[in-house]
C-alpha cells in the first residue's frame, strides 16, 4: 500500500501487489479567514522541491505589485525579507507552518519531475485550511490533482499569473469548498475507510493466488 500512485504502478509492473490510498491526515489547521488585499502565495516543504522554479518565482514576485510570497522551505536562521514582497520565516515548527498556509491564498508546490512521493502532506494541510493548491507536473501528484482544488501548472504558462488566477478563484469559491474537498478525500475518517478497503482488495487477491 502506498500514497503515491506511481509507486503502486511500478510495484505492480514488477510483479508485486499493491494498492493506492491517498494520504490522509488532520493537522488541526483552522479554516482560512476570507481576506482581501495583496495575493499571498505560500511555498513550503523540503522534499524534491525545484530550486530553479522557486528562484524564478521570487524574481517575478519582487517585480510585481500586490503579490506577497512566503517561502518556508526549511532554511535555518532568523526570519527575513529576501526581496520586495518575499518573506522567509526561517525554520518553523509544524503549528506555525500550518498557520502560514492558513494565512495564504494559494499554496504552490514547485516539484521536480520524478516518481518519489512528495507534496502530499502540504497538499492535505492546505486543503484542510481551505486553501487551493497548484503543483508543477510531477507523477508524485498523480491521484491528487483534480483540476479544481488541486491544479497542475501548464508547462507553457507563466507561473505567477497562474498562481494569481488560482488565488482569485479560491477567494471567490471560499475556504469551505476546499475544506470539503479535504473532508471527502483526505480526512482521517476517509483515509481509514480507504485503507480498510485496500486491505480487503489485497486479501482477496492473495486468496485467489
Amino acid at each position: 500500500m502506498a500514497t503515491a500512485q506511481v509507486e503502486v504502478e511500478e510495484w505492480n509492473v514488477d510483479g508485486g501487489r499493491s494498492e493506492f490510498v491517498r494520504y490522509g491526515a488532520s493537522f488541526g489547521g483552522r479554516l482560512r479567514i476570507e481576506r482581501s488585499g495583496p495575493i499571498r502565495v505560500f511555498v513550503g516543504g523540503t522534499s524534491d522541491r525545484d530550486g530553479a522554479v522557486i528562484d524564478r518565482l521570487i524574481h517575478d514576485v519582487a517585480e510585481a505589485r500586490d503579490v506577497e510570497l512566503v517561502v518556508a522551505t526549511g532554511e535555518s536562521g532568523p526570519a527575513h525579507v529576501l526581496a520586495s514582497g518575499v518573506h522567509y520565516p526561517g525554520w518553523v515548527d509544524q503549528g506555525t507552518f500550518v498557520d502560514l498556509i492558513r494565512d495564504s491564498d494559494v499554496v504552490f508546490l514547485p516539484l521536480r519531475a520524478g516518481t518519489r512521493a512528495a507534496g502530499h502532506m502540504v497538499t492535505v494541510a492546505a486543503l484542510e485550511c481551505g486553501v487551493p493548491v497548484m503543483t508543477t507536473r510531477s507523477r508524485a501528484m498523480d491521484g491528487y490533482v483534480d483540476g479544481q482544488a488541486v491544479r497542475e501548472l501548464d508547462d507553457t504558462e507563466p507561473i505567477l499569473p497562474a498562481l494569481i488566477r488560482a488565488a482569485q478563484e479560491g477567494r471567490s469559491r471560499g475556504a469551505t469548498f476546499f475544506r470539503e474537498h479535504w473532508r471527502a478525500r483526505h480526512a482521517p475518517e476517509t483515509n481509514a475507510t480507504s485503507v480498510l478497503a485496500a486491505f480487503a482488495r489485497l486479501s482477496e487477491g492473495r486468496a485467489r493466488a
